[in-house]
């Protein structure tokens, strides 16, 4: 896990009994929860309703580990609409600017 201000990124092993939404709905709650009480997180607002999932095989677990680990670097070149227009497209997945509000 890894993010910078506007977003994070999480490669997990999901089992499939768990539902993916409830899974987000927690992680939403008890960080913002948590953010919302610590003084290092003042301006946080909340987080936004959409959240994005991809699945990826285990040939990629490496290569999406670096790139979630230099999330930092990645967001000194390009910010998080750019990044989603980059990964949509070379995925072929639609998404919606919306959801980042």
């Amino acid at each position: 896990m890894n993010g910078v201000e506007d977003h994070v990124h999480i490669l997990m092993n999901l089992h499939p009994s768990i539902a993916l939404a409830n899974l987000i709905r927690d992680i939403k709650l008890q960080s913002g929860n948590w953010m919302k009480s610590n003084p290092d997180f003042a301006d946080f607002q909340g987080w936004a309703d959409g959240y994005y999932a991809f699945t990826l095989d285990e040939s990629n677990v490496e290569k999406c580990k670096l790139y979630i680990i230099n999330q930092e670097l990645h967001h000194k070149k390009s910010n998080l609409i750019d990044e989603m227009e980059r990964l949509s497209s070379a995925h072929n997945v639609s998404w919606d600017i919306r959801d980042w509000a």
